[in-house]
């Protein structure tokens, strides 16, 4: 492959991962508009966050059967369908203003669209990348994602202004990466169907690593979706007065997260997987509780700060640290689980934190989210002192 063809490919598979992003963050700043669309309905306020949640519980449901789908058939054309999906069922969000449970059944849909696309999307970088390199790529990956999380959710709070619905034309940005995707993306040379033999075989404490970056998964969106389901209405106690502002308050959070996640490589060389881990999760914990205690503009910028440099270190470390123990004909159903995780996190947030705000508030809400960080940050921390029940491979650590 000449050099411009790689760097076409890498570019490509980068702006694919964005819209695994710009699935939920596109239309939060219009969650309170939306909300007043449809206030004659039943549990108004819950259904409308369900709209931002729902694709997630759909994702964690379809990325294992995406998982072993790569693990036997040919990545790009899952890729390519699902993608080619993804355009359809998110614009069709523009066309249902008057149906709130119509709008939630197009999000179902696009839920499944989405599993495709970040699935594979993980699973080709494993594909074409090794060792360090790896860890650049899933890193500049997370980053990319989360500077195209930015640009939709600064430009779905433009849009948000003159009607809710309008975020959802941003969707059909999947339409303009698709020819790159068709002319530049190649199935990977390595690609084997996976076999009864290997799929029985896994290396030493692989189960416990597995088991443990799981749950880490779940832990992350659990939180971080926390700030665009709740921000936007715990926007005036904070002293933000528009849809605009807390949307733009969302995008300077996911800016510092990418940003982070750019040098996430020199850092990770550095450090062991667990204490990079316990760092992130302890600036996260510290932003939520900053968060919490909250109440001008100044304040929640340095909190969401804090907490994104905390996001921006544990998005690209759960993955690398798991593919780091994962045989080359298991990684689709590995990656499969792992975004699972991902989303039951994030489907279960409005869930799990919703009763908290309606019992004590928002600034509770973040204050008590920081504190139990912060314990699972001390269970984390002790683990590097327990690294082998952990950890058995590649030495990818310092």
């Amino acid at each position: 492959m000449s050099s411009q063809s790689f760097r076409a490919r890498n570019i490509t598979l980068l702006l694919a991962s964005t819209m695994t992003v710009m699935a939920g963050a596109t239309i939060a700043p219009a969650l309170p508009a939306m909300e007043k669309a449809f206030a004659s309905v039943a549990h108004a306020e819950f259904l409308v966050k369900m709209v931002l949640a729902v694709p997630g519980l759909m994702i964690a449901l379809g990325a294992p059967l995406v998982g072993m789908l790569l693990d036997r058939w040919q990545k790009k054309k899952i890729l390519v369908g699902a993608l080619i999906a993804y355009g359809i069922t998110g614009v069709a969000g523009y066309f249902l203003e008057g149906s709130l449970y119509g709008l939630l059944i197009s999000r179902i849909l696009l839920g499944l669209a989405v599993a495709g696309v970040m699935v594979t999307c993980t699973t080709l970088v494993a594909d074409y990348f090794q060792g360090m390199e790896r860890s650049r790529y899933m890193g500049l990956m997370a980053a990319f994602g989360g500077f195209g999380g930015v640009a939709f959710v600064a430009i779905g709070g433009v849009l948000a202004q003159w009607h809710w619905t309008a975020p959802f034309t941003l969707y059909g940005l999947a339409f303009l990466v698709l020819p790159a995707l068709l002319a530049f993306i190649h199935e990977p040379a390595n690609h084997e169907p996976v076999s009864q033999s290997s799929a029985n075989t896994t290396p030493s404490g692989a189960g416990k690593l597995t088991f443990l970056c799981y749950a880490l998964a779940v832990v992350e969106l659990l939180v971080l979706y926390m700030v665009p389901v709740h921000l936007p209405f715990y926007a005036p106690e904070l002293g933000i007065s528009s849809g605009l502002e807390a949307g733009l308050a969302i995008a300077f959070m996911l800016l510092v997260m990418s940003t982070t996640s750019v040098i996430y490589h020199r850092i990770q060389a550095r450090m062991s997987f667990p204490l990079l881990h316990g760092a992130g999760l302890l600036l996260l914990a510290a932003g939520y509780i900053l968060l919490g205690r909250a109440n001008m503009p100044l304040a929640t910028l340095s909190a969401l700060a804090i907490s994104g440099i905390g996001l921006g270190l544990m998005r690209p470390n759960v993955v690398i640290w798991l593919l780091s123990a994962t045989p080359p004909a298991l990684r689709g159903r590995v990656m499969g689980g792992l975004t699972t995780c991902f989303f039951i996190g994030q489907f279960i947030s409005p869930l799990v934190t919703q009763p908290i705000v309606q019992l004590a508030g928002y600034a509770n809400l973040f204050q008590w989210t920081g504190i139990l960080v912060l314990s699972i940050t001390a269970i984390t921390l002790a683990g590097r002192y327990f690294y082998h029940l952990f950890y058995r491979a590649e030495p990818l650590t310092r």
